[in-house]
């Protein structure tokens, strides 16, 4: 083999590398490492009159278990009230609730408060 050749397989193997670096980030490859994907349906705010209670659901359509990080948060300012960690198993669907005497029972609404997950968690 002459210098060409040996720089042309090695032009190869590094542009394979890269080619499967950039597919591996988009996850094409999520069958070598399955992720949860969680998703938040079904929310909907409420009161007892002495705080706010929002239900909601929790959606893990990935082939992973995993965990899911919601946040509350309320006024223009976007003030965090509370954050919680759930797990949820993979392709699983959970029902869960935040309750909160922090957000007065005028502004438990949805035009006042934003609900959201914010991260997710491998097992």
């Amino acid at each position: 083999m002459n210098d060409t050749s040996i720089s042309v397989i090695i032009m190869g193997i590094i542009l394979m590398l890269g080619v499967s670096l950039v597919l591996i980030s988009q996850g094409y490859f999520d069958v070598l490492t399955p992720e949860p994907r969680m998703s938040l349906t079904e929310i909907s705010f409420g009161s007892d009159g002495s705080g706010c209670d929002i239900d909601f659901t929790l959606v893990n359509s990935g082939d992973a278990d995993g965990f899911a990080v919601v946040e509350l948060r309320t006024g223009p300012a976007k003030n965090l009230i509370e954050q919680n960690r759930y797990f949820v198993k993979s392709d699983t669907i959970e029902e869960k609730k935040i309750s909160t005497s922090d957000i007065p029972v005028v502004y438990c609404n949805n035009q006042q408060n934003i609900i959201s997950i914010t991260r997710t968690e491998r097992e």
